[in-house]
């Protein structure tokens, strides 16, 4: 009878830590994954790539791939009221913030300081705000991308519906043939491109290509103190943000340290 009883212990501890990666993964990492969109025109939008709010020294910035901005105006950029699809809107009146690029380094971020009040308020009702205690170094291992590939939404004018792709990957991996230069080891992390997709109930699906995740969020699960109360904000790490892509080989991923560098800078 104790045999049964520690197992079933067991097993109740097994499935408590399943529903709480799946609360964290739904309520924490997917709705903090916001896509992207340029407005084109004033009646219909492209996607542009993916981005996530964060909240620093009292402003809201929007933190994303610098890339993204090559083919858009900031004041172009759209996104949506919350991440069950709505109608699009532009973000207003911004403040950019960009990175101080040093001789042989191209540093592919960006922060977007939101100004406009209205704007701010429609995010932060909308959107799960990180902030930047989420921050942390890369360890080993295994890590979750979240953001929107461009295959997975569909468009209606300035009407958006769509949700998030997890991808999970892990690294650090051999830098590919196929990268850019300059290549940074301290700024530049190469992770393996896995086959494993998952979606925001936790389950596994197609493997999409990850045109349009540019900017997206990378994560890492962390162990949570027994001591500490759980939170789906505790669970989860931001370690960097993907900026490049040789599908089906590597995903390049610039690293928290340059984005903690260019919150400095608000």
């Amino acid at each position: 009878m104790e045999r049964q009883s520690v197992s079933s212990d067991i097993d109740e501890q097994l499935k408590n830590l399943e529903v709480q990666r799946k609360l964290a993964l739904d309520e924490f990492v997917f709705r903090a994954s916001v896509p992207l969109f340029r407005r084109i025109n004033g009646d219909k939008a492209d996607h542009l790539g993916t981005g996530t709010f964060v909240h620093v020294k009292g402003r809201l910035i929007l933190l994303t791939a610098r890339h993204n901005l090559d083919a858009c105006r900031a004041d172009e950029i759209a996104i949506t009221r919350r991440p069950e699809g709505s109608e699009l809107l532009t973000i207003g009146s911004f403040t950019t913030y960009k990175p101080i690029d040093t001789p042989g380094t191209t540093i592919d971020i960006v922060g977007i300081g939101l100004d406009d009040a209205g704007t701010r308020r429609h995010v932060e009702n909308g959107w799960r705000v990180i902030e930047p205690s989420t921050g942390a170094q890369f360890v080993p291992g295994e890590a979750l991308l979240v953001g929107y590939p461009s295959e997975s939404l569909r468009t209606d004018g300035m009407n958006f519906w769509g949700r998030p792709t997890g991808i999970w990957t892990a690294g650090p991996t051999p830098v590919p043939q196929a990268a850019k230069e300059p290549i940074d080891p301290v700024l530049d992390l190469f992770l393996a491109h896995s086959a494993r997709a998952i979606g925001p109930s936790g389950d596994e699906e197609r493997m999409p290509r990850v045109d349009g995740m540019s900017g997206c969020a990378v994560w890492q699960s962390i162990e949570t103190p027994e001591s500490e109360v759980w939170s789906p904000d505790r669970a989860y790490r931001l370690v960097g943000i993907q900026s490049a892509a040789t599908h089906g080989v590597a995903l390049r991923v610039k690293t928290w340290p340059y984005i903690d560098a260019l919150f400095r800078q608000v």
